[in-house]
């Protein structure tokens, strides 16, 4: 494990990271959480609360790799 930060609930999240309307708080949190290690091939294994096409997307495009349940 590199990075550990707890979750604050959906709300606070939100606020937290300033999201735009269209990018849910999951994909928020994965391009927070991978912040320092974008644009070097990582790879995040995240669980059901982050598994989505939108947040592999964004990943992806920042040059992380994403797999998950």
């Amino acid at each position: 494990m590199l990075h550990l930060e707890m979750s604050e609930g959906k709300e606070q999240m939100a606020k937290r990271f300033q999201l735009a309307k269209d990018m849910p708080v999951g994909t928020a949190q994965c391009l927070w959480f991978t912040e320092r290690y974008q644009g070097k091939g990582h790879l995040l294994v995240g669980d059901s609360a982050f598994v989505s096409v939108k947040t592999a997307a964004e990943l992806k495009k920042r040059g992380v790799f994403f797999i998950g349940p």
